[in-house]
């Protein structure tokens, strides 16, 4: 059980953020199940957190973002730090989708000063590019590029090509019709070469629709 929830749980990070929400939710149903079944509460905490954030992709903000933070406090409750920083991060992204951008930033401050403590650094890149999105929504385009930079030169250690995927199309859009247009594109093409088996994914799909509109 421990380890089933281990898998689902940390293996399902990335997922969360781009796969198909019905599998997501399957893997959510499941981490809740071994809580159900062998009392492991963090588990099933993540398990709603995951149900959130379905429902946010589903379209059903309010109830996302409710279970959400539901699922997150109760994280904490267990005295865990570790993998918190993800679940903050999700609740961020939730709200950077209801276009709650002050209440997100302040997530993503949160998010990042539990990583620091807890020296849990995989997931700087997606940190760092979601502050990126919001300060470029706000204007601020010089320190919205700074963020993708650091999110891009985070990303370039060995495993972490998805979080370059992610990463890549946002200062690509952020520099589209200026002069550095085709520095930005020569950042994203090596990385979607590297995803040429998954076609479908959603972060590909996005990438390569952007990829076409600048061509």
């Amino acid at each position: 059980g421990h380890s089933l929830g281990s898998i689902l749980s940390r293996g399902a990070a990335p997922y969360a953020l781009a796969g198909d929400p019905g599998t997501l939710g399957a893997w959510a149903d499941e981490l809740v199940a071994i809580t159900t079944d062998q009392g492991f509460p963090a588990w099933g905490a993540i398990g709603r957190t995951y149900r959130g954030w379905v429902n946010v992709r589903n379209g059903k903000l309010a109830d996302g973002i409710g279970l959400l933070r539901e699922g997150a406090a109760a994280f904490r409750a267990t005295g865990a730090d570790l993998f918190a920083p993800f679940l903050v991060t999700l609740q961020a992204n939730a709200c950077a989708v209801a276009g709650q951008v002050s209440e997100s930033l302040e997530l993503l401050g949160e998010a990042f000063e539990i990583a620091e403590r807890t020296g849990e650094h995989w997931l700087a890149a997606e940190l760092h590019r979601l502050k990126g999105d919001l300060l470029a929504r706000g204007g601020n385009s010089a320190q919205a590029e700074d963020c993708f930079r650091r999110a891009i030169a985070i990303a370039v250690e060995p495993g972490a090509q998805f979080w370059q995927l992610r990463a890549a199309p946002s200062l690509v859009q952020l520099l589209r019709g200026s002069e550095r247009h085709a520095e930005a594109r020569a950042m994203l093409e090596p990385v979607l070469d590297y995803f040429d088996h998954d076609l479908r994914a959603a972060d590909v799909v996005k990438a390569r629709a952007l990829l076409r509109r600048m061509a």
